[in-house]
Protein backbone atom coordinates (compact mmCIF):
# COMPACT_ATOMS: atom_id res chain seq x y z
CA UNK A 1 0.00 0.00 0.00
CA UNK A 2 2.65 2.44 0.60
CA UNK A 3 4.30 1.91 -2.67
CA UNK A 4 0.68 2.59 -4.24
CA UNK A 5 0.75 6.28 -2.77
CA UNK A 6 4.16 6.77 -3.13
CA UNK A 7 5.85 5.34 -6.17
CA UNK A 8 8.27 8.09 -6.79
CA UNK A 9 10.04 7.56 -3.66
CA UNK A 10 10.30 3.25 -4.45
CA UNK A 11 12.88 2.13 -6.83
CA UNK A 12 12.52 -0.57 -9.80
CA UNK A 13 13.29 -4.19 -8.71
CA UNK A 14 12.25 -7.91 -8.55
CA UNK A 15 10.02 -6.77 -5.20
CA UNK A 16 8.18 -3.70 -6.71
CA UNK A 17 7.62 -5.84 -9.98
CA UNK A 18 5.85 -8.55 -7.35
CA UNK A 19 3.90 -6.10 -5.71
CA UNK A 20 2.61 -4.99 -8.96
CA UNK A 21 1.80 -8.74 -10.23
CA UNK A 22 -0.08 -8.94 -6.93
CA UNK A 23 -2.37 -5.75 -7.62
CA UNK A 24 -2.95 -6.64 -10.90
CA UNK A 25 -4.15 -10.26 -9.68
CA UNK A 26 -6.07 -9.11 -7.21
CA UNK A 27 -7.99 -6.56 -9.37
CA UNK A 28 -8.47 -9.61 -11.56
CA UNK A 29 -10.11 -11.46 -9.21
CA UNK A 30 -12.37 -8.65 -7.98
CA UNK A 31 -13.69 -8.18 -11.94
CA UNK A 32 -14.21 -12.24 -12.68
CA UNK A 33 -16.48 -14.84 -11.22
CA UNK A 34 -14.23 -17.53 -9.13
CA UNK A 35 -13.59 -20.33 -11.74
CA UNK A 36 -11.25 -22.84 -12.48
CA UNK A 37 -9.90 -21.21 -15.55
CA UNK A 38 -10.05 -17.99 -14.05
CA UNK A 39 -7.60 -18.55 -10.69
CA UNK A 40 -5.04 -20.06 -13.26
CA UNK A 41 -5.44 -17.12 -15.06
CA UNK A 42 -5.19 -14.71 -11.33
CA UNK A 43 -2.43 -17.32 -10.75
CA UNK A 44 0.10 -17.50 -13.82
CA UNK A 45 -0.72 -13.07 -13.52
CA UNK A 46 0.93 -13.17 -10.10
CA UNK A 47 3.56 -15.47 -10.43
CA UNK A 48 5.12 -13.97 -13.15
CA UNK A 49 7.59 -12.38 -11.58
CA UNK A 50 8.28 -15.11 -8.88
CA UNK A 51 9.04 -18.09 -11.36
CA UNK A 52 12.03 -17.73 -13.12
Amino acid sequence: MNYELNKDKFKLGKEIEEIEDLIEAYEFAQCNKLNEIFLLNCHKIFSDTLLT
